[in-house]
């Protein structure tokens, strides 16, 4: 009975507690050797033979029961185990808890914590740390000014310019510098990357002109992700985090009385006074609590949901059918519901790739996107740069979405370079551009996004149509 009940924790123990090889990126990125089956097993054997002794003693003394050793010997055998592995990762994880210092700030909305220390992991591809820069982004320093013939490109997006899953070097801002310098045939290019998780173009305003325009661009690259429609909605991105979206933290283009039906919402200050407080998700109080005391329980707790994320429900639906219920007690908004089938749709993004008219609330969030490109072609013909929006592999063309997204930049001749057509005339395919339990960009996601950009370069630092 213990033979058998040690051959199975031997063999189970490496796929439960580390996953399968091509999941356990820690051994590439640190260096460590890949071992994780013999670990596994001289942990097991170790705690085997200390609890055979140990029963050994006791047996000599107290005549223990065949069966009873049986028992304890795999009992012992699981503790030892999980003490190893607890005390292995412990000293070779650089952390176990992702650290956010993010800060609200009224003029902007959220941006991070200068000089604080960032810590991201989502406990199976990367362990990453950075520093935040004076300006509250994760990027280099911002330069001063600019050189004779230098060619600037400003990045601006959301957490795909954020990027807290690589390190700086590894991010496009400095891979397209790097990338340049080595094809030749266009002048020196200086890039930077402002972008914070959650925002959309309209929200992204007030990163390029709180931050960004200080470092006087020639080129701003507008990251669009797949999610962006939604961030741009005041009211679908409020009902998703439990804002009141007449008093939101972040800036957006509401209905109103400005150029095309749209005006510039402007942030609230007391926004926390006004939250919904419908539908918020619980957090988890017990898995918050055994996640600070041990490593073991937060690695082997990413491994299962990335392989079975089935155990670990969403119930992202169930507050958000709460916030909207609280929303239509809001005059403006009291049909947000109409047309929207959260059961079919809970998370709003995939509304905009259903073909077909939508229902109002999205038209409204695609008629406020149109807004916010708008007036960033607007601050381009003032700030005297040119505008070129990149749409990432998260886009997955064609659909729906990118047609609509299409449409509204081809209205405002705003050119737009596709990263899924490069990467598929590289042969390389959208997984590669990607984190295997991650949909942000890896350090290929990054490199290829600047070929992309670098593909529609002018050598007099210009933007191909």
């Amino acid at each position: 009975m213990a033979g058998v009940a040690l051959l199975a924790i031997a063999l189970a123990a490496p796929w439960i507690g580390l996953g399968r090889g091509e999941d356990f990126v820690l051994y590439d990125q640190f260096g460590l050797p890949r071992g994780e089956v013999a670990y596994w097993g001289g942990s097991t054997i170790a705690g085997a033979f200390g609890a055979r002794v140990f029963i050994w003693l006791l047996g000599a003394f107290h005549r223990v029961a065949p069966w009873v050793q049986s028992a304890l010997i795999v009992v012992m055998t699981v503790i030892v185990s999980l003490g190893v592995a607890e005390a292995y990762l412990r000293t070779t994880l650089p952390f176990v808890a992702s650290y956010w210092p993010s800060r609200f700030d009224p003029a902007i909305g959220f941006v991070f914590e200068p000089g604080a220390e960032l810590r991201w992991t989502n406990g199976v591809d990367f362990w990453q740390s950075t520093i935040v820069n004076a300006d509250g982004m994760l990027d280099r320093k911002m330069p001063g000014p600019k050189a004779a013939r230098t060619c600037r490109i400003l990045f601006v997006g959301d957490s795909f310019v954020e990027a807290a899953q690589v390190p700086i070097d590894d991010k496009v801002q400095v891979v397209i510098e790097k990338l340049a310098r080595a094809r030749g045939g266009l002048p020196p290019i200086e890039a930077a990357g402002v972008g914070f998780s959650g925002t959309g173009q309209a929200s992204q305003l007030a990163l390029y002109e709180k931050i960004g325009r200080k470092f006087t661009p020639d080129i701003v690259v507008l990251v669009v992700v797949s999610n962006d429609f939604t961030d741009n909605s005041a009211i679908l991105f409020s009902l998703l985090n439990g804002w009141d979206p007449r008093r939101p933290p972040r800036e957006f283009f509401v209905p109103g009385d400005g150029p095309d039906g749209f005006v510039r919402q402007k942030i609230d200050p007391a926004w926390r006074e006004a939250g919904m407080q419908m539908g918020v998700v619980p957090q988890g109080s017990i898995d918050a609590a055994v996640a600070r005391l041990s490593h073991l329980y937060v690695f082997v707790r990413g491994h299962l949901r990335a392989q079975f994320p089935s155990l670990f429900p969403n119930r992202s639906a169930e507050a958000i059918a709460a916030r909207v219920a609280w929303a239509r007690g809001i005059d403006l908004y009291a049909k947000a519901e109409q047309g929207w089938n959260l059961a079919e749709y809970p998370g709003a993004d995939a509304m905009f790739n259903k073909p077909g008219p939508l229902p109002p609330v999205f038209e409204v969030a695609l008629g406020a996107s149109r807004a916010a490109f708008a007036e960033f072609k607007r601050l381009g013909e003032t700030d005297k740069f040119q505008l070129l929006a990149l749409g990432t592999h998260s886009l997955y063309p064609p659909s729906p979405f990118v047609d609509r997204l299409r449409a509204i930049l081809s209205e405002l001749a705003i050119p737009y370079a596709d990263q899924t057509e490069h990467i598929r005339k590289v042969g390389g395919t959208a997984a590669q551009a990607q984190f295997s339990r991650d949909g942000h960009w890896s350090p290929q996601g990054h490199i290829w996004a600047a070929e992309t950009i670098l593909e529609r370069l002018t050598p007099g630092c210009g933007v191909t149509p």
